[in-house]
């Protein structure tokens, strides 16, 4: 291939993944109770809508048994950051 179509190519895959990322910019995060561990965020996944993230981060919360401890919060447009996630805003 051409260096124009690999160059054509990478624009695509990029416009792609912009596209994906549009499409759930919601990502659901759960916290251990801290009795259980040192309490970092656990990314379960990005979600389209609000509603969506704070089911899934419910339904993870009661799958570890964390439901009465444990906590969750949904991001906006978030990227991790070393140990953490760094979102535009946070929602409960």
């Amino acid at each position: 291939m051409t260096p124009s179509v690999w160059q054509a190519l990478a624009l695509l895959a990029c416009a792609a993944l912009a596209a994906c990322g549009e499409a759930s910019p919601w990502t659901a995060l759960v916290v251990a109770p801290r009795k259980d561990v040192a309490g970092q965020p656990e990314s379960v996944g990005l979600f389209r809508s609000l509603e969506d993230c704070r089911a899934a981060a419910v339904a993870k919360l009661a799958e570890r048994g964390w439901s009465g401890d444990g906590s969750y919060h949904c991001g906006y447009r978030c990227e991790p950051h070393r140990d953490a996630f760094v979102c535009e805003s946070m929602q409960r």
